[in-house]
Protein backbone atom coordinates (compact mmCIF):
# COMPACT_ATOMS: atom_id res chain seq x y z
CA UNK A 1 0.00 0.00 0.00
CA UNK A 2 1.01 3.68 -0.68
CA UNK A 3 2.36 4.94 2.35
CA UNK A 4 0.43 8.58 2.30
CA UNK A 5 -2.57 7.02 1.63
CA UNK A 6 -5.21 5.07 4.51
CA UNK A 7 -7.02 2.06 3.94
CA UNK A 8 -10.39 4.54 3.20
CA UNK A 9 -9.36 5.83 0.10
CA UNK A 10 -7.15 2.94 -1.05
CA UNK A 11 -10.12 1.41 -1.31
CA UNK A 12 -11.85 4.49 -2.92
CA UNK A 13 -8.97 4.53 -5.39
CA UNK A 14 -9.47 0.82 -5.92
CA UNK A 15 -12.82 0.87 -6.58
CA UNK A 16 -12.62 3.17 -8.65
CA UNK A 17 -10.06 1.67 -10.72
CA UNK A 18 -12.16 -1.36 -10.91
CA UNK A 19 -15.25 0.45 -12.30
CA UNK A 20 -13.06 2.22 -14.71
CA UNK A 21 -11.85 -1.42 -15.85
CA UNK A 22 -15.30 -2.77 -16.04
CA UNK A 23 -16.92 0.19 -18.22
CA UNK A 24 -14.01 -0.16 -20.53
CA UNK A 25 -14.40 -4.09 -20.72
CA UNK A 26 -17.64 -3.42 -21.52
CA UNK A 27 -17.51 -0.92 -24.45
CA UNK A 28 -15.33 -3.34 -25.86
CA UNK A 29 -17.09 -6.04 -25.01
CA UNK A 30 -14.09 -8.37 -23.97
CA UNK A 31 -15.28 -8.75 -20.11
CA UNK A 32 -16.00 -12.45 -18.85
CA UNK A 33 -19.23 -13.99 -17.37
CA UNK A 34 -17.36 -14.16 -14.72
CA UNK A 35 -15.76 -11.24 -13.70
CA UNK A 36 -19.58 -9.67 -14.75
CA UNK A 37 -20.57 -11.29 -11.72
CA UNK A 38 -17.58 -10.43 -9.65
CA UNK A 39 -18.80 -7.04 -10.91
CA UNK A 40 -22.12 -6.97 -9.83
CA UNK A 41 -21.23 -7.96 -6.35
CA UNK A 42 -18.43 -6.06 -6.18
CA UNK A 43 -20.10 -2.56 -7.15
CA UNK A 44 -22.61 -0.03 -6.30
CA UNK A 45 -24.59 0.56 -9.83
CA UNK A 46 -24.58 4.17 -9.13
CA UNK A 47 -20.84 4.00 -9.55
CA UNK A 48 -20.81 1.96 -12.29
CA UNK A 49 -23.16 4.48 -14.49
CA UNK A 50 -21.62 7.74 -13.23
CA UNK A 51 -18.17 5.95 -14.53
CA UNK A 52 -19.83 5.14 -17.90
CA UNK A 53 -21.72 8.01 -18.78
CA UNK A 54 -18.56 10.00 -18.04
CA UNK A 55 -16.50 7.76 -20.50
CA UNK A 56 -19.55 7.88 -23.31
CA UNK A 57 -19.10 12.16 -22.78
CA UNK A 58 -15.25 11.69 -23.33
CA UNK A 59 -15.67 9.44 -26.43
CA UNK A 60 -18.52 11.33 -27.88
CA UNK A 61 -16.46 14.20 -27.33
CA UNK A 62 -12.97 12.51 -29.07
CA UNK A 63 -15.00 11.37 -32.17
CA UNK A 64 -16.42 15.06 -32.09
CA UNK A 65 -13.00 16.94 -31.97
CA UNK A 66 -11.64 14.50 -34.74
CA UNK A 67 -14.20 14.72 -36.88
CA UNK A 68 -14.14 19.15 -36.71
CA UNK A 69 -10.35 18.86 -36.94
CA UNK A 70 -10.49 16.45 -39.96
CA UNK A 71 -13.44 18.57 -41.61
CA UNK A 72 -11.20 22.21 -41.21
CA UNK A 73 -8.24 20.52 -42.72
CA UNK A 74 -10.55 19.21 -45.80
CA UNK A 75 -11.85 23.17 -45.96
Amino acid sequence: MIPFMNQRTYGVTMSLRRAVQTVFAGFLGVQSQKRYEEDLQEHRFVAVAIVGVVMTACFVLAVYGLVSAVMALVR
